[in-house]
């Protein structure tokens, strides 16, 4: 179950103030100048999920990018078997759903872990900022780059060693 949130000020209600992010510096639109990020603001929704509510299911349309603002995403893969297996745990200021952006289908389900915060960024206004400002493409693969390093790490490090150790990792992990 999802509610929207109050970003910065209550007129805002449901309504993400970009300018005033605690985490602007860090996610999509850190170089974009505040005009343009007004004119965004009509459409992006800053949104609330309670623990364990699904953000976007693997093969559904996509039809936005999210930045998680406060709490944490796992993306999750079905096996054949109905099985659920956990691809990556996703953090403050990270990206997903950049799938959307190529025009394929969410490749993974996206579950809040926790109560979890996101801005829920429609596919048009990266579209729009993209043709005007081709830094966002610069963002948006290094955010890409980003995803496959988290990948890589994760193969390397949960993948390898006794239990124990996996689970150290991964505490390790979280703790950052």
């Amino acid at each position: 179950m999802r509610r929207r949130s109050i970003c910065t000020d209550p007129s805002w209600h449901g309504r993400a103030n970009c300018v005033h992010c605690a985490i602007r510096n860090r996610v999509l639109f850190a170089d974009l100048p505040p005009e343009e990020l007004d004119a965004a603001l009509i459409v992006i929704d800053d949104l609330v999920y309670s623990p364990n509510s699904v953000i976007y299911r693997e093969g559904e349309e996509g039809d936005a990018l999210f930045t998680i603002r406060r709490g944490m995403v796992k993306l999750v893969r079905h096996l054949p078997g109905g099985e659920q297996r956990i691809v990556r745990l996703l953090g403050v200021a990270d990206a997903l759903g950049l799938e959307a952006v190529i025009g394929s289908p969410y490749r993974h389900t996206a579950i809040a872990l926790g109560e979890t915060e996101v801005c829920r960024i429609p596919l048009p206004v990266i579209n729009r900022l993209g043709l005007s400002h081709p830094e966002l493409s610069i963002q948006l693969m290094v955010r890409w780059q980003r995803s496959l390093d988290n990948a890589d790490h994760a193969l390397v490090e949960f993948s390898t060693g006794t239990a124990e150790v996996r689970v150290a990792r991964l505490l390790l992990q979280l703790s950052k």
